[in-house]
């Protein structure tokens, strides 16, 4: 096979191909890569595998090497158009005022994200090296792109390579260790691995070595998650009982005003239950009217039994036209106790950026956000920790703020499980549904703890502190499930400890270090 593709990289064809061509197949080897993010089963992992090795093997070609922007343009804005496309079934719930965003949601986003991979490859060059030089620089380029993408512009940590190990109940387990970044990192000594045995020119002792480094951390990596998971039965449940309500309710209905009593008494019905729990849960933004702290609802009143809470989605209105995407806890006299609002906000989702310097200079623009209503929402305390009867510390988070692994990591401190009420109805039966919840399953895996996830059309479901699914409703699915809460490890894991401070410090050094590298030579590339 080695010699096989070899000879076939030796026709003299790849040194005349048009520097387009190149592009464009490093665009279809970035588009295969991409389908491993597709969350069905972990043998996925195979496609970035199959996309990535040929570019690093087709790379050693002198002709490529004239083109390294382009080969990683092509490659990098592949993947993320087939990893992020999804996003364009949020601008369904009002089709004649963003369809003009559909262009941007579809190629600008990619754009924007394989813009920072061509900028890496300018400061630290991988085309023109070869054998391991080539696999470090090319997984210090991609982990370094992950890291601006999941920090600039507010962040959009989605689509790490990483998450391709989710659905692993082994290998997944490193995360506790280092997080997805050391999981995108594995990744790439895989990738690597296959590139040094087919093509390096690199000596035969010495790439043996590497190889064999390569194999025996694999090998560590799966001792460790055999070792994790025989721990499982370790960890027993908190005795604690909920009820989980996934009301299933369209987009197109939750915000009219028309169907709120209809949507209250969809909630109500799926609310009930012959088990005594101690709390019921509804998703993101469940109740349809405004809420205020301290308020009497006597329509929760007749929801919550005796004994029992309700943990809802509310829209929090404050003074000075403030509103805040919160989590609401009322007890069983339906008064509203205690709040988490949302620190997190979505860009152009929750509320606009610069938005009164958008309507001073482009008023014609009339920029509004995706979410219901005209006014901006308030960011609140990320640090807040929910103290409730009967229930262990709840760390709460809404809706995508799940995605930020180091944001959950610092936050979390103190907190006994997560909760994550979401609403995914925007996205209709896509694949972000999907990598939203795989994406919840590594936050438990991360900090060593439960996490309850609870989202209006799907995907709702309870994950134990190793990644297991305990309790699931499917997506698009009305219904309800009562699961008892599982318990934490007894100790924060490695990458909630500290990991995940040192690995952001550490990508700022790479950075850094190789910026003034550049600048050092900036009349000669990098080799």
């Amino acid at each position: 096979m080695q010699n096989l593709i070899k000879k076939f990289l030796s026709i003299r064809t790849f040194d005349q191909i048009h520097y387009w061509k190149v592009f464009f197949l490093c665009l279809i080897l970035g588009m295969i890569a991409g389908c491993s993010t597709i969350p069905l089963h972990w043998g996925f992992v195979g496609f970035f595998f199959a996309g990535a090795s040929p570019l690093l093997i087709i790379s050693d070609r002198p002709n490529f090497q004239k083109h390294p922007y382009l080969m990683m343009w092509g490659f990098s804005f592949g993947y993320y158009v087939v990893a992020l496309h999804w996003i364009v079934f949020a601008l369904h719930v009002d089709w004649e005022a963003f369809y003009w965003v559909a262009p941007f949601a579809i190629l600008g986003i990619p754009v924007i994200f394989s813009f920072y991979h061509v900028i890496l490859t300018w400061i630290f060059g991988w085309a023109k090296s070869y054998g391991i030089s080539k696999v470090i620089r090319f997984a210090l380029i991609w982990l370094l792109a992950e890291f601006l993408k999941n920090t600039l512009f507010t962040g959009f940590p989605w689509a790490s390579v990483g998450y391709i190990w989710s659905t692993n109940p082994i290998i997944s387990q490193f995360a506790a260790v280092m997080g997805v970044p050391g999981l995108t990192f594995l990744t790439f000594l895989g990738v690597g691995a296959i590139y040094l045995k087919l093509m390096t020119p690199t000596p035969d002792y010495y790439r043996r070595r590497v190889i064999f480094g390569i194999i025996i951390f694999y090998l560590a990596v799966i001792i460790y998650g055999v070792t994790m998971l025989q721990s499982v039965e370790d960890v027993k449940g908190t005795g604690v009982w909920l009820r989980l309500v996934q009301p299933n309710i369209s987009q197109s209905i939750k915000w009219n005003p028309r169907k709120a009593q209809d949507n209250i008494e969809t909630l109500r019905t799926l609310s009930k239950g012959e088990k005594d729990v101690q709390a019921i849960i509804w998703p993101e933004s469940a109740w349809p009217y405004p809420a205020s702290l301290g308020e009497t609802n006597q329509i929760i009143e007749s929801i919550v039994s005796d004994n029992t809470i309700l943990i809802s989605g509310i829209t929090r209105y404050g003074g000075n036209k403030k509103i805040w995407n919160s989590i609401g806890v009322y007890n069983n006299s339906g008064i509203l106790m205690d709040v988490y609002d949302k620190s997190h906000l979505v860009p152009f989702g929750e509320y606009i950026p610069l938005r009164k310097v958008i309507n001073q200079y482009a008023p014609f623009l009339n920029v509004r956000k995706l979410t219901h209503g005209m006014v901006d929402f308030s960011f609140g305390d990320d640090r807040n920790i929910l103290h409730l009867p009967q229930l262990p510390p709840i760390k709460p988070l809404v809706c995508y703020e799940v995605i930020f692994s180091d944001e959950v990591a610092e936050s979390s401190q103190g907190a006994q499980w997560l909760l994550n009420l979401t609403n995914d109805g925007w996205y209709l039966d896509s694949l972000g549904p999907y990598q939203h919840f795989e994406m919840s399953r590594m936050r438990a895996i991360e900090n060593g703890m439960p996490i309850v996830r609870v989202a209006n059309t799907g995907i709702t479901g309870v994950i134990d502190a190793f990644g297991q699914v305990k309790g699931k409703i499917n997506l698009m699915t009305q219904g309800s499930i009562d699961v008892e809460l599982p318990g934490a490890l007894k100790s924060r894991t490695l990458y909630s400890e500290w990991v995940h401070t040192f690995l952001f410090y550490l990508c700022f050094i790479f950075l850094l270090g190789g910026f003034l590298e550049r600048l050092k030579n900036f009349k000669k590339p990098l080799s």
